[in-house]
């Protein structure tokens, strides 16, 4: 994984998260590695 995220591409992934119902956390736990699939409804 790349150390840093162009911002334009990030506005886009929180974009896309929020219109999909992606909390915070789940992203949160997403880039860190730990992704909670089961608890996505």
């Amino acid at each position: 994984m790349k150390e840093y995220v162009d911002l334009d591409e990030w506005i886009q992934l929180m974009q896309l998260a929020r219109k999909n119902g992606v909390t915070v956390e789940q992203v949160k736990n997403f880039i860190e590695g730990r992704n909670d699939d089961e608890d996505v409804k």
